[in-house]
């Protein structure tokens, strides 16, 4: 499954791409640290939490989540258990079951 990328996110990711050529990156990750490396998820929250404290908003009111199984879940309601395991990029479906939070198929609907 490929998610579209369209609008501001588009625009945004084809202005880092231009900025990594321009500044002749060679990192293989759209986002990078100063010692050219993959992100890490504490790295991500530690500068959520920095810009978050800047902009004097209250941590309860704004957090950063990792969306990953929220999203997973989601797709699970409109796409095969299949298409969530290659978006998650799991190995098997009982592991994708397990993260997204079921065991055994999808959400039933009620009949129309």
């Amino acid at each position: 499954m490929h998610t579209e990328i369209v609008n501001e996110l588009a625009s945004l990711i084809e202005e880092i791409k231009a900025d990594k050529l321009s500044a002749l990156s060679l990192a293989h990750h759209l986002l990078v640290n100063e010692r050219r490396q993959k992100p890490t998820t504490n790295m991500l929250r530690d500068c959520f939490d920095d810009a978050r404290e800047a902009a004097q908003i209250p941590k309860a009111e704004l957090q950063f989540r990792v969306m990953g199984a929220t999203a997973a879940t989601n797709s699970d309601d409109t796409s095969s258990i299949k298409d969530v395991q290659a978006f998650l990029g799991r190995t098997t479906a009982a592991m994708t079951a397990k993260y997204i939070g079921h065991e055994v198929g999808r959400k039933a609907k009620p009949a129309t």
